[in-house]
């Protein structure tokens, strides 16, 4: 298992960098709404100045902070932009989704190379997983997944079989490289 440094970035420091960042997203704007995705640019300082893994844990080379100081920070980039205040608070909020519901190893999948992956996420239960002999097979359509551009993971809602209470929802980690994105998102101020 990898074990990362532990972030040592404090609060005040990530309260000024997105501060520096939301200026930045205000400038993007109109960038952001033609292109219907928070900018490359925005996403590449958020994760090198530490505030996309503001929720990951710190064995994972996070800062392990919780839901009140991540808050603060999605309203002060949401200041700047709405988008990069949406899109930060569902790709940096899943990092605490990752810890407290998948296994360690998964959470080796997604951060044993670095801490840098983000994951998105599409909890519609609209696909159907079927068991094979080493995991399931997940097929389905969702309506949406804000940051999956970003990404290099979804977490997944699907209904699954399950030998002892019949059909029931289960989430699904899976790397982006294994789902096709259909790009039909067409709203404002939600990239």
């Amino acid at each position: 298992m990898n074990i990362h440094q532990k972030s040592s970035i404090s609060f005040s420091q990530l309260l000024k960098d997105a501060q520096r960042i939301a200026g930045r997203a205000r400038d993007l704007q109109e960038v952001t709404e033609r292109e219907r995705r928070v900018p490359d640019e925005i996403i590449a300082a958020l994760t090198q100045s530490g505030l996309m893994q503001v929720r990951q844990p710190r064995r994972w080379g996070g800062s392990g902070l919780g839901a009140a100081e991540h808050y603060q920070l999605v309203e002060t980039l949401s200041k700047g932009c709405a988008s990069t205040g949406w899109v930060y608070a569902v790709l940096a909020g899943h990092a605490d989704d990752l810890a407290n519901q998948f296994c360690l190893e998964a959470q080796e999948d997604v951060w044993g190379e670095g801490p840098e992956a983000l994951a998105c996420s599409a909890l519609f239960l609209k696909g159907w997983a079927q068991p094979t002999e080493d995991g399931y097979v997940l097929n389905g359509e969702f309506p949406f997944s804000s940051g999956c551009d970003h990404s290099t993971w979804a977490i997944v809602g699907s209904i699954a079989p399950d030998n002892d209470t019949g059909p029931g929802p289960r989430l699904f980690l899976v790397p982006m490289k294994d789902l096709q994105i259909k790009d039909d998102w067409f709203t404002r101020g939600l990239a």
